[in-house]
């Protein structure tokens, strides 16, 4: 995949913490979805960026590797955004102890301090994990992978976690995948200065429902997601030719897809859905 394109970023999912249709869920959205199927059924957000790298690793991560043909034995890098649960699957992270499977490599682990200490808790031996703690503003160079950490106003509730939003590059193509964000502090729209975009995930968690559509705290409306596209142009990372993709869509906010392209089709931003391939 690599040597046919200069980069490939597949959306594994595209929902908040409660996946749409959301568990137990009774909502209109949540009936319409069960109901439609298709790009109206959302699994937990997550990534993958060529055939050898992971951004977070949700619950849904079984039904991903299968429903998306994935060999996680390949997977050499796994980037973590931060440590809740709907990113973070540790569960499924301990299988990889010997006795529940066969594995030959390690798999190099990226996150906050937060992130490695619950990994840490299940042993980074016993479990093959090549740890690395990152923060925001620091620069990584993995093979021919390059990580760019950027500091999210999410996990606010958490002391002493700062998320991380992502600038990744390989080939010379870089890509922003900026969910669970809330709206950036100045020193991530500074450091958005220094690239040169060619693709952008911005977060709609709390999508087009009136009393959250111009959110800004710990997460995204659809106006708000609108307005951080027009940051990023602002800033010089962007172009108007550039595409944008808004995603980590949650039931409450109303988000059938078919009403998400509706809103942003005139803005010139794309809707995200579970399966979507974005090749540069």
């Amino acid at each position: 995949m690599k040597e046919k394109y200069k980069m490939m970023l597949k959306v594994l999912g595209s929902a908040a913490a409660e996946a749409v249709p959301a568990l137990w869920c009774e909502c209109k959205t949540c009936r319409a979805a069960r109901k439609n199927g298709g790009k109206d059924i959302r699994r937990r957000t997550s990534y993958l960026i060529d055939d050898d790298t992971l951004v977070d690793f949700g619950p849904d991560a079984f039904c991903q590797m299968i429903d998306f043909n994935i060999e996680l034995p390949r997977i050499k890098r796994i980037l973590f955004t931060h440590s809740h649960t709907d990113h973070l699957n540790l569960v499924d992270m301990q299988w990889r102890r010997k006795g529940f499977c066969v594995v030959s490599s390690k798999v190099k682990i990226f996150g906050n301090n937060t992130v490695m200490q619950k990994i840490k808790a299940l042993s980074f031996a016993a479990l093959m994990i090549e740890p690395h703690t990152i923060s925001a503003g620091s620069k990584i160079i993995d093979d021919d992978i390059e990580i760019y950490p950027l500091e999210a106003s999410h996990c606010l509730e958490i002391k002493g976690e700062q998320a991380l939003n992502y600038v990744i590059g390989r080939n010379s193509k870089y890509v922003l995948i900026a969910n669970d964000t809330g709206w950036w502090p100045q020193k991530s729209w500074n450091r958005m200065r220094n690239f040169k975009l060619s693709a952008a995930i911005i977060e709609c968690t709390m999508g087009l429902n009136p009393p959250y559509i111009d959110c800004r705290g710990g997460h995204l409306g659809a106006n708000a997601a609108v307005e951080f596209r027009d940051k990023l142009r602002e800033v010089g990372a962007l172009t108007d030719k550039t595409p944008v993709f808004v995603n980590h869509f949650s039931h409450n906010g109303k988000v059938l897809h078919k009403n998400l392209c509706k809103f942003f089709k005139p803005h010139g931003i794309q809707a995200a859905y579970d399966g979507l391939t974005i090749t540069l």
